[in-house]
């Protein structure tokens, strides 16, 4: 797997903008939890991955 959304289809259906840019963090956020969840050894640094405020 590559982390160059031109060559990773996933990557980049799920890098596109929503129209609401606190949907798209929200979005961003929960992909790093489930990949931080599934990744062996992997680890998140919580401080750029703080809920936000919505609304």
């Amino acid at each position: 797997m590559t982390n160059d959304p031109s060559t990773n289809y996933f990557l980049k259906k799920n890098s596109i903008p929503l129209d609401d840019p606190a949907a798209t963090a929200v979005r961003n956020i929960m992909l790093a939890r489930v990949i931080g969840a599934e990744c062996q050894w992997s680890k998140l640094n919580k401080a750029k991955v703080k809920p936000i405020a919505i609304g």
